[in-house]
């Protein structure tokens, strides 16, 4: 019986562990109505869907001047001289158009980002603040692994309860 109650404990744990990794997270600037940012976008949410640990923040510069401010910024940042949209940031890599042989590029990052852990292109926590409440390209406007804390404090607790309840039986058994 303690076996199993360990090993009902270790699972949980583990469990635990793969719910709160971090996915990948990277940034797709693009302009209502660019077709080829229609391209990358359609792209992209293959990308999303292929790579279940990858998380794409999308912002929208034609019209939103928050957005674009934001691009702008992060390009000076990171010191990136090309202009235009689409525009797409995944760790150190930053990528200006699309077309079939960029979408292979960034098919090899995304894979490589997600086997591997890269880090978010800007490490200046306002900046990375502002972009990690950019929506998702499947709508999500949590912020990336909102759900993932969520479900991760969710069995804590329950991890918690079952360990009290553990405890408790093996006094009442003794």
């Amino acid at each position: 019986m303690k076996r199993f109650l360990i090993l009902l404990i270790l699972c949980l744990l583990a469990f635990a562990g793969t719910v709160a990794a971090e996915k990948t997270v990277a940034y797709f600037f693009q302009g209502a109505g660019c077709p080829h940012c229609a391209e990358m976008e359609e792209f992209l949410m293959e990308m999303e869907y292929k790579y279940h640990d990858l998380d794409i923040k999308a912002f929208e510069i034609y019209y939103d001047k928050d957005n674009k401010l934001l691009l702008q910024d992060l390009r000076a940042r990171l010191d990136v001289t090309m202009m235009g949209v689409p525009t797409f940031f995944i760790s150190n890599t930053v990528v200006v158009g699309f077309d079939k042989s960029i979408g292979v590029q960034i098919e090899d990052q995304i894979k490589y980002c997600v086997e591997n852990g890269c880090p978010v292109p800007d490490s200046d926590p306002a900046l990375g603040y502002v972009i990690a409440t950019g929506a998702s390209l499947d709508g999500d406007h949590s912020g990336p692994g909102g759900l993932a804390v969520f479900i991760f404090a969710l069995l804590v607790i329950l991890i918690v309860t079952v360990t009290i309840i553990i405890i408790f039986v093996a006094k009442q058994q003794q």
